[in-house]
């Protein structure tokens, strides 16, 4: 999906999509599961999230995002250098992320490219165009699915189509083709294996040295 289907699908030059993208990621950060309900969804507690690291960085990301697509774009560009200034995060104003976007520990995180719904970047996950590009159109770039988790550490170059509910796990560092929906991606002497898909549950589980 390219940048303007992703934000004509998402409707981001509207300002009200603005918003219900931020209560999204508000929702998101108060709701990490089915299991962990961190807290209940009123305006207390919706006020409380909103000045969190994780909601201030993913605010002006949006905010930025918002500019970009309504031709404001020194607008854009400063607000996505304040993010980088401030909360020590790269996404460029052009990126498209849709709603529910979750950065438990916003720092050193790179991203350009287009994510689906609910995605969750962890500390120094990287995702962008390779390394020619200064500054890399969104062809260059991976696409995401719904539901993707970037683990720590990782980094996704080049434009690589990902699916829906994909786990990057901690380390990967290349994926040469396009990732099928429902798998884990986690790398092992130098390379990247992609498992039958399973459980997350067993994916947290001690494996004793078995590969998949």
């Amino acid at each position: 999906m390219n940048h303007s289907a992703n934000c004509l699908h998402y409707g981001h030059d509207r300002f009200r999509t603005l918003l219900a993208s931020i209560r999204s990621d508000i929702r998101r950060f108060q709701t990490k599961s089915a299991e962990n309900l961190a807290a209940p969804d009123d305006l207390l507690h919706r006020g409380s999230a909103f000045f969190t690291p994780e909601i201030l960085a993913q605010t002006l990301y949006r905010l930025s995002h918002f500019a970009y697509v309504n031709g404001w774009r020194r607008s854009a560009i400063l607000l996505s250098r304040l993010n980088s200034y401030v909360h020590k995060i790269n996404i460029p104003p052009q990126s498209c992320i849709g709603p529910g976007l979750h950065i438990p520990h916003p720092c050193a995180i790179t991203f350009c490219g287009c994510a689906g719904e609910h995605l969750t970047l962890y500390s120094l996950a990287t995702c962008g165009a390779t390394y020619e590009y200064a500054d890399p159109p969104l062809s260059a770039c991976p696409v995401l699915g719904d539901r993707i988790i970037s683990g720590a550490h990782q980094a996704i170059l080049g434009p690589v189509v990902v699916g829906n509910d994909v786990i990057l796990g901690v380390g990967v560092s290349k994926i040469e083709e396009h990732i099928a929906s429902t798998v884990l991606v986690y790398p092992r002497q130098a390379r990247v294996f992609v498992s039958k898909p399973r459980a997350i549950e067993d994916f947290l589980r001690p494996s004793g040295g078995n590969s998949i």
